[in-house]
């Protein structure tokens, strides 16, 4: 019996991700303004929940290799789910955003407005650099859970996904409870560089319908400038800045490659330090946002450490 219910546990990073699905599910119960089926929302993320606790330990006892695979990244193939169905949730507890808070703290401690103040050095060349800098975030999961998926422990995999997984859902919660929509749309009067466009044609469908037809000014670059560009209108969030869950989830991943790829960290750190700046360079996040993303991956390492410490990985050979 006791070997059967070894045989059949759940694993730390699934206990995280039923966790989450299970508090925002609840949640869209009772908080759903201006969401569209929130019941629906609401029992999906129920499905995914007994799917996970009915097949995720069978998928690891698999000896089929596109099922084993499947259960241990499955986490990772939601990120996009859970991260455009928030964009649907931000309005859910309050109508309201918060940005002057972080923008009037930044200008009493500055003196300025950190993303208007950088428009002194912008360059084609310069913003060509941040956006293709930005771009590499992209990468930055994907090339570590390869890297410790195929060349490490599973219990070093399992150590990464899970502070990953709770970097990301710190976030998201705190998108929810916080909403912060950025300095793009707070001072889209006040930029003065490179070109001029509309707000909705230029960042998309999904921002308010009250700022679709203003005008604001674009930055001018090259080839990475408008693949970015177009994953941002297709693939950003409206009201998702605070704190930054790139830079958060970077980090996460620069740290860990500092743990257990040594190589791949020497390429991490560098870019992690400059997201850091072409987030508020390229007018998507404020400062506060930034720091708060390091903060939020400090935290998650930590809570993911203290989560494995006290019941173990879960996984059914330790």
């Amino acid at each position: 019996m006791r070997a059967e219910k070894k045989k059949n546990r759940l694993n730390i990073v699934d206990i995280i991700f039923i966790t989450y699905l299970a508090l925002t599910g609840a949640v869209l119960l009772f908080f759903n303004s201006g969401v569209r089926y929130p019941y629906l929302y609401s029992a999906l993320h129920f499905i995914i929940i007994f799917m996970v606790i009915k097949f995720a330990p069978i998928l690891e006892r698999s000896k089929n290799k596109l099922l084993n695979f499947l259960r241990w990244w499955y986490p990772i193939i939601l990120f996009t789910f859970n991260y455009r169905e928030v964009d649907r949730f931000t309005s859910i507890l309050t109508n309201r955003w918060y940005d002057s808070f972080i923008f009037n703290f930044e200008y009493n401690l500055f003196g300025v407005h950190p993303s208007l103040y950088l428009e002194r050095f912008i360059t084609p060349a310069l913003t060509e650099l941040m956006k293709f800098n930005y771009f590499t975030y992209y990468l930055m999961v994907p090339v570590a859970a390869v890297a410790l998926y195929f060349f490490r422990k599973r219990k070093d995999y399992i150590r990464f996904l899970a502070a990953v997984c709770i970097a990301f859902y710190l976030s998201y919660l705190t998108f929810i409870i916080f909403p912060v929509r950025g300095p793009r749309y707070e001072f889209y009067r006040k930029y003065a560089k490179d070109y001029t466009v509309k707000i909705g044609e230029y960042y998309g469908p999904h921002v308010a319908e009250e700022l679709q037809d203003k005008e604001t000014k674009a930055l001018r670059g090259y080839h990475f400038t408008g693949l970015q560009n177009y994953i941002m209108r297709y693939g950003s969030m409206y009201g998702g800045c605070m704190p930054s869950s790139h830079i958060a989830v970077a980090f996460v991943s620069m740290v860990m490659m500092g743990f257990y790829v040594r190589k791949l960290f020497y390429f991490y750190l560098p870019s992690v330090a400059l997201l850091s700046v072409s987030v508020v360079y390229n007018r998507y996040h404020y400062i506060t946002d930034s720091v708060a993303g390091i903060l939020t991956g400090l935290l998650a390492i930590y809570l993911a450490d203290i989560l494995i410490k006290k019941y173990g990985t879960g996984l059914i050979r330790e």
